[in-house]
């Protein structure tokens, strides 16, 4: 069977009968419908001052959501911005190290936990690890062992897939607060200063856990949080779906920050409302008299007067 021909498609424009001119150039060029990929900037490339950024003590969230009530009052947040000098001598081996992301925050792989020494000369008080459930079901990757040594605490966050994982964030980071806002006495020294390492396998996946307390604590974005991270572990790698989902948790703080500051605002709009009746309440309570009192008080008083006679 012979192929029908389709003669080329001609602009209406261009037509001998068309009634219309074209005053911009025609392209069949379509929109790209494929989902936009985030992209990461190489290291170096963004900005990760966090002084840069939006007042870390102005919490954009509601009481209770990201921190335990009082937290400010507790922790002092100027710190965060003292955060350690970028590493320039990175070596393979330091992969194995933990790295310092910011004064009281601990990044590192699980075989980290075998040096007790420095965990305790570093003042470590509580080990978070970061594990798939698949993991946590053989008994792997706990820290209770070397936390009943040191006298410290230890958890873990078991996740199933990515979304389970982002679904937890919310807790996690407040179980952070809670705990860095905590007078306990802790350690082989009985040291009320808390300080956090988050592990993993590798160091890879609480990797992200660190970055989401980052962007929630220093209101940063996910590529800002990761130029912090490598600046001091530079081993950290962040793939399409690890990108994914810090990009899905920036959504849900976003919109709770909305959510937040229309309700503040609600609140300041009711607040002075209420003001501004009760001023008027106020001035319709007061007698005639004193109000024309109020109204010579008010009046400039002119620049000659009458001379007085005797």
């Amino acid at each position: 069977m012979a192929q029908s021909y389709h003669p080329a498609e001609l602009p209406m424009s261009q037509s001998a009968n068309a009634q219309y001119t074209a005053t911009q150039e025609y392209s069949s060029r379509r929109f790209n419908t494929q989902p936009s990929v985030y992209t990461w900037s190489p290291l170096g490339c963004g900005d990760s001052n966090p002084s840069d950024t939006d007042n870390p003590a102005v919490h954009h969230f509601p009481e209770g959501e990201f921190v335990p009530s009082g937290f400010f009052e507790k922790v002092d947040i100027k710190p965060l911005k003292d955060t350690p000098s970028p590493s320039v001598d990175w070596r393979y081996e330091k992969r194995r190290q933990v790295h310092q992301i910011l004064p009281f925050l601990y990044l590192g792989p699980w075989s980290c936990l075998a040096d007790r020494g420095w965990l305790n000369q570093e003042g470590v008080t509580l080990l978070l690890g970061i594990r798939h459930s698949q993991l946590a079901k053989a008994g792997l990757l706990s820290g209770a062992k070397t936390a009943a040594e040191l006298n410290i605490m230890t958890a873990s966050i078991d996740y199933q897939n990515n979304q389970d994982l982002i679904s937890k964030l919310p807790d996690v980071i407040r179980g952070i607060n809670e705990h860095i806002a905590s007078s306990v006495p802790l350690g082989l020294s009985r040291s009320t200063g808390k300080k956090v390492l988050v592990f993993c396998e590798t160091g890879n996946s609480s990797a992200l856990v660190v970055m989401a307390y980052l962007m929630v604590m220093l209101n940063i974005s996910p590529m800002k949080a990761l130029d912090l991270v490598q600046s001091q572990r530079l081993s950290v790698i962040v793939d399409g779906p690890a990108s994914q989902l810090l990009l899905a948790f920036e959504a849900i703080i976003v919109a709770k920050r909305d959510v937040e500051r229309v309700r503040r605002a609600s609140m300041l709009d009711t607040s002075a409302s209420l003001k501004k009746r009760t001023n008027s309440r106020d001035t319709d309570d007061m007698d005639i008299d004193e109000i024309e009192f109020w109204d010579l008080e008010r009046k400039p008083l002119a620049p000659f007067q009458d001379r007085s006679t005797d």
